[in-house]
């Protein structure tokens, strides 16, 4: 069961070739502060199955696997 109230980060793009190395992470610690401001202490965040780069970032914060959503036209 998920927590009553929790974070959500709908999308974060990554450059994998960015002059700016760390910028993800600042931006990470900011929004998990703000967060935290809020009483919030856990996060869901949705990545792409197609952005590797995010998944990868997210996984080496310890972020783990929940669900795949798929999406169809009916």
């Amino acid at each position: 069961m998920l927590p009553l109230r929790y974070g959500h980060v709908l999308e974060m793009t990554l450059a994998m070739h960015s002059d700016s190395s760390g910028t993800g992470s600042r931006l990470w610690m900011a929004l998990r502060d703000w967060f935290g401001d809020r009483g919030l202490d856990e996060a869901i965040v949705q990545v792409s199955g197609r952005q590797p780069v995010e998944q990868a970032f997210w996984r080496s914060l310890a972020a783990s696997e929940m669900t795949d959503k798929l999406w169809l036209r009916i």
